[in-house]
């Protein structure tokens, strides 16, 4: 129970130190605009999808990446609320497809 009209106690209190990084060189020009915004590679993304065993569609899972981090994921078991059908799938890497998406959609 802490009394009314108390002052906090503040003697327990402790400070936090954060360090300051600072940048140590500048941006060069060479760069070209935004920071190589030119140089910028493209990859494609891909939805990480599942057929529906009740209505056979293809269902997305959530998981977005690209053709490379999916060969080299580590997919364990997933439980998925199906939009399809509305059950639960239960689904591995075994059972995913990677489905890429075009631009503009």
């Amino acid at each position: 129970m802490v009394p009314q009209n108390s002052e906090p106690d503040h003697t327990r209190s402790k400070v936090v130190v954060i360090p300051c990084v600072r940048r140590t060189q500048r941006p060069s020009r060479e760069r070209g605009p935004a920071f190589g915004a030119s140089r910028m590679a493209v990859t494609n993304m891909g939805m990480v999808s599942i057929v529906c065993p009740q209505t056979r569609q293809i269902v997305p899972t959530g998981f977005v990446m690209t053709a490379a981090e999916f060969a080299a994921a580590v997919l364990g078991r997933n439980d998925l609320r199906c939009p399809a059908c509305g059950r639960i799938h239960s689904w591995g890497k075994a059972d995913a497809q990677l489905v890429e998406q075009t631009p503009g959609k």
